[in-house]
């Protein structure tokens, strides 16, 4: 029987010790995300006087549908 070098069980520790850190930490975040869910504000970007990202998309949409509308009457009147 062949004796294993001392460089094999080192590898092998290793290993072991990186796969249980890497667990460790997956299974910490995960615990953290699950403990925090429902108790977050909802404030956005830390201010509530500031506006969510939703209604300043939707403002954004309508003041680009307006222009859009109102150049297309400019250029209807300048057809005329």
């Amino acid at each position: 029987m062949v004796r294993k070098p001392l460089i094999d069980y080192l590898h092998h520790a290793t290993v072991l010790a990186l796969v249980g850190m890497a667990g460790w930490g997956l299974w910490l975040t995960g615990a953290v995300y699950v403990s925090r869910i429902g108790s977050t504000e909802r404030i956005p970007y830390g201010s509530p006087d500031r506006e969510s990202l939703t209604d300043a998309t939707s403002r954004l949409v309508k003041q680009w549908k307006e222009a859009n509308r109102q150049k297309a009457q400019e250029h209807a009147e300048a057809q005329k």
